[in-house]
C-alpha cells in the first residue's frame, strides 16, 4: 500500500464504528509478516468491524457477505500465524 497516496493515507488512518458492511465484491487480503507487523498491528484480517460501548444491539455492527463472493486472508510468506476472514467486535457485554 502507497501511504503517500490520499487513498493510502485514509486507508490506514480510517476507523467507523457501529456499521453495517455489505461486502458485494470479493476480499483479498493476502499479506507477508512483515507487511502485517509495519501497517497493520501484526494482523492479517480481511475485513474488520468494531461496535462502541454506546451500542444497544449487536445488529448495529454487521458485516454481510454476498452469496457467492468470497474472503481471501493469508499470510503469504508461510508462518504458522495465518490470518483471520471477518473480525467483530461488538462492544457489548
Amino acid at each position: 500500500m502507497d501511504l503517500t497516496t490520499v487513498s493510502g493515507y485514509y486507508f490506514q488512518r480510517f476507523l467507523g464504528q457501529r456499521l453495517i458492511t455489505n461486502v458485494n465484491s470479493n476480499v483479498t487480503a493476502r499479506l507477508t509478516t512483515a507487511q502485517a507487523n509495519d501497517l497493520y498491528n501484526n494482523q492479517v484480517v480481511g475485513i474488520e468491524a468494531n461496535s462502541s460501548k454506546n451500542a444497544t444491539s449487536n445488529g448495529q455492527t454487521q458485516v454481510n457477505i454476498a452469496s457467492g463472493k468470497t474472503l481471501d486472508v493469508a499470510r503469504t510468506d508461510g508462518t504458522d500465524k495465518g490470518g483471520i476472514g471477518v473480525f467483530i467486535n461488538y462492544g457489548k457485554s
